[in-house]
C-alpha cells in the first residue's frame, strides 16, 4: 500500500463503548466480558447510566477503577494505533474478520478493477485513429451522458455507480448489470485479501480540502470544518490476494453476447494490471496533478504524485475521477457530470479531495495501491 487504506463496515465506533484509548493505542472492548463481570457484581445498571451518558476512555477507566475491575480483562486483541484528539470521538470502523484481524475485501479489489477495464475499453476507442470507433465512442459515451437524467429518488453519492453502468450498458448491452450471469467479469474471481495482525491497522484524521469557488490558483481550505477519524491500513503494508481469470467461462460468455467484444485487458492477469496501471497514471495526469498545482502549502501530496506510480485506487476516499470514467469526459459530457453533481458553476470539478492529516497539514491522498504479481 502506497498510502493509507480504509476499506469500511460503515459502522462507527465510538470512544468509551467500543474502544477504550490508553498508552497510544486504542484497544477494542469485550462487551461480553465486561457485561460478565458487571453483572457478577451487580453494577450493570450504573454501566449503562453511563453509557447513556456521554461515555469516553477517561470515565470508562475511572468507572472501572472505581469497580477495581483490571481493563485489561475485559479488552480484545485487536487495536489500532492512535489516539482521538477529542474525548467520546468516533471513528470509521475498518473491515475485520471474527478474530479482529483486518484484510481488504475481493469486492473492493474487484469493484476497482472494474472502472479501471471499463475505462480501458472506452479509451481505445476515443484515442482511435479510425473515424468509425470515434463516432462509436461519441455515440456509446458523449451522447448518452449529455443527455442522462437521473431516476427518481437518486442521491449525489450514486452518481458514480449509475454512470459506470449507464456507459457498460451502451457498450456491452442494454441487458447488463453488474451482477447478472451474463457479466464478463463473472469470469474474473478476486479472493479477499490474506488476514493480518489484528493490531496493525493506525488512526488516520481525515479532512476534505477544496479549491477556491474560482478555481483559481490559492491556498488551500476546508471544504467543511469537519474531522472524519477513520480506522485505516497504514502506507507500506503488503497484501496477498488472488486474482483468476476463468478462459473457458469468458469465451463462452463472449460467443454468447452478439453486441460485445472480450476487453483485450481481460484476458489475462497481466493484461488487468497493465488496464489499471494505465488508467492511474492518467487519472493521475488529467485530474490530480494539475488540481494540486492550483493549491499552495499541500507539498506532501504534490510530491507523492511527482514520485510513485500506483496501480489501482481502493476504498473510501478514492474520488470521484478515480472510481469512474470521468477521466475521459470532455465538453458537454464533464459539463452534464458537474450539473448531476450540483457542481454547474464551480471551475474546476471534482473541486474538493480528501487526504489524511498531518497536524494540521494535509499529508497524503487515501487508497493507492501497487499491485505485483508472484511467481
Amino acid at each position: 500500500m502506497l498510502t493509507p487504506v480504509h476499506a469500511g463496515t460503515g459502522d462507527k465506533l465510538v470512544d468509551g463503548v467500543d474502544f477504550v484509548a490508553r498508552d497510544g493505542r486504542c484497544h477494542f472492548i469485550d462487551i461480553e466480558k465486561l457485561a460478565s463481570k458487571l453483572q457478577s457484581s451487580g453494577d450493570i445498571a450504573e454501566y449503562v447510566q453511563l453509557m447513556q451518558a456521554s461515555p469516553n476512555s477517561e470515565r470508562l477507566q475511572a468507572f472501572l477503577r472505581g469497580k477495581k475491575i483490571n481493563s485489561q480483562e475485559i479488552i480484545k486483541p485487536a487495536s489500532f494505533a492512535g489516539m482521538p484528539a477529542n474525548a467520546g470521538a468516533s471513528v470509521n470502523a475498518l473491515l475485520r474478520d471474527r478474530h479482529g484481524q483486518p484484510y481488504l475485501p475481493g469486492t473492493a479489489i474487484k469493484g476497482a478493477i472494474r472502472t479501471a477495464i471499463l475505462w480501458s475499453m472506452l479509451r481505445e476507442l476515443q484515442k482511435s485513429d479510425e473515424a468509425r470507433k470515434q463516432t462509436q465512442f461519441s455515440q456509446q459515451v458523449e451522447y448518452p451522458i449529455t443527455n442522462s437524467r437521473m431516476p427518481r429518488g437518486w442521491q449525489k453519492k450514486y452518481l458514480g455507480d449509475f454512470l459506470n453502468l449507464r456507459f457498460y450498458q451502451n457498450v456491452l448491452g442494454k441487458s447488463y448489470k453488474p451482477d447478472a450471469n451474463a457479466d464478463l467479469l463473472r469470469a474474473m474471481r478476486v479472493r479477499d485479501s490474506k488476514t493480518l495482525d489484528p493490531g496493525l491497522p493506525v488512526l488516520q484524521s481525515v479532512r476534505v480540502i477544496s479549491l477556491g469557488d474560482r478555481g483559481q490558483d490559492t491556498g488551500w481550505h476546508w471544504s467543511r470544518n469537519i474531522e472524519t477519524m477513520v480506522e485505516c491500513l497504514p502506507e507500506n503494508t503488503e497484501l496477498e490476494t488472488e486474482i483468476c481469470v476463468d478462459e473457458l467461462m469468458l469465451e463462452d460468455l463472449g460467443l454468447n453476447r452478439k453486441s460485445s467484444q472480450i476487453p483485450a485487458c481481460l484476458g489475462s492477469v497481466k493484461g488487468i494490471i497493465d488496464a489499471c496501471c494505465e488508467f492511474s497514471a492518467y487519472c493521475i495526469r488529467k485530474e490530480e496533478k494539475p488540481y494540486y498545482e492550483k493549491l499552495k502549502g499541500v507539498d506532501s501530496v504534490a510530491a507523492f504524485y511527482d514520485t510513485v506510480a500506483p496501480t489501482l485506487r481502493i476504498g473510501w476516499g478514492s474520488g470521484r475521477a478515480e472510481t469512474t470514467i470521468l477521466s475521459l469526459l470532455k465538453g458537454e459530457a464533464r459539463k452534464k457530470v458537474q450539473e448531476l453533481a450540483g457542481r454547474r458553476d464551480a471551475a474546476t470539478f471534482p473541486k474538493t479531495r480528501r487526504t489524511t492529516m498531518n497536524g494540521a497539514i494535509p499529508n497524503l491522498p487515501l487508497g493507492w495501491v501497487k499491485m505485483e504479481t508472484i511467481p
